[in-house]
Order: structure tokens, then C-alpha cells, then sequence
């Protein structure tokens, strides 16, 4: 009796250890998109992954992101988070999270026109690449060096007038970099 007892026992920690495990394992959030939310008023959301790049409707709860070099803690249900600001005009996102140590970056920018909003991610590799190719071309064609250094000036001025700055800048060429190397 006293054995069929401890043996009952001993099999409920498993099975209970086995399954808080695997709750656990489901609410990481190991990669995220942002897209206009459902209701298509100009509101953003955050959207969990999955490795498939999936929707992931497991993570509930409080995730710390950074956002533009602010940290936020995001309340997700359902896999899907509410953007914590609301954008008046077209502008540069840089979300960073840390799920485990593992770091994970995305840049976005953030088109909007009227209430609708449509987002495009970007790589750091491609925002580093524009303007160096831009410098060479000018280099090749060194009679129209003046007009490519304003159009360099040009789109510098585009990146910052749109809310970019340098930290979350370079923090996108390192993250792609990073993406690259390994």
C-alpha cells in the first residue's frame, strides 16, 4: 500500500515537472513582426513567431522589449502585443527582446498614410550599403561628384527627419552583421 503511494506519487512529479517544462518553453518569444493591427485603425501590434515564422499564439504574459532605445514591458495575449505608442507620421522602429541572453533586433519603417499603416522591415546591411554605394558611383563618375554628395545629404536627411538616430542605426548594422556572420 505504502509503495503504490509513493509510486503514485513519484509519477505525478514527473508528469507535473514535465508539463510545467513545457509551458514554460512555449511562452519564450524566439521571434517577432511588426504589422498593423486587426481593427485597421493605425494601430500596431506585435506578432510572436515561431521558428516556422508562424503566428505563435502560446506567449501570454508581460515580455520586456526596447523600443527605440526605451524599454517597454509589452503585455502579449494570444501571441499578439498592442504597439505602446501611437505614431502620427511615418517614422523608423528599432524593437530589440532578450529571451535567455539571446539577443534579437528588427528595424522597421513605419509608413503611414492617413490611418493606415503599412510597415517594411530593413536590414542594417542594406542602410549601410546605400549610401557607400551612393559615394561610389560619385567616385566612378567624378564630374558629378557634387550631385551625388547632395543626394547622400538627401538621404541622411531623409533617415533623421523620420525619427532615426544613430544609436538604434548602428545598433541595426550590428545585428545584421551579426545575422551574417553566423
Amino acid at each position: 500500500m505504502l509503495r503504490s503511494k509513493a509510486l503514485f506519487i513519484l509519477s505525478l512529479l514527473i508528469y507535473l515537472t514535465i508539463f510545467s517544462v513545457d509551458i514554460t518553453a512555449a511562452q519564450d518569444i524566439r521571434n517577432f513582426e511588426v504589422k498593423e493591427y486587426i481593427t485597421g485603425n493605425g494601430t500596431l501590434a506585435i506578432l510572436a513567431l515561431d521558428s516556422l515564422k508562424e503566428a505563435d499564439d502560446k506567449p501570454n504574459g508581460t515580455f520586456r522589449f526596447i523600443i527605440n532605445g526605451f524599454e517597454n514591458d509589452l503585455d502579449f495575449r494570444d501571441g499578439v502585443a498592442l504597439f505602446p505608442q501611437t505614431l502620427s507620421t511615418s517614422t523608423f522602429v528599432f524593437l530589440k527582446h532578450n529571451p535567455d541572453g539571446q539577443e534579437i533586433g528588427k528595424y522597421y519603417y513605419i509608413m503611414k498614410k492617413g490611418k493606415s499603416v503599412k510597415t517594411l522591415e530593413l536590414n542594417g546591411i542594406t542602410l549601410l550599403l546605400v549610401p557607400l554605394f551612393i559615394l561610389f558611383v560619385a567616385y566612378i563618375f567624378k564630374r558629378f561628384l557634387l550631385v551625388f554628395v547632395l543626394l547622400g545629404i538627401v538621404f541622411l536627411y531623409f533617415y533623421f527627419s523620420q525619427g532615426l538616430d544613430v544609436g538604434p542605426f548602428m545598433d541595426n548594422i550590428f545585428f545584421s552583421l551579426k545575422k551574417l556572420v553566423v
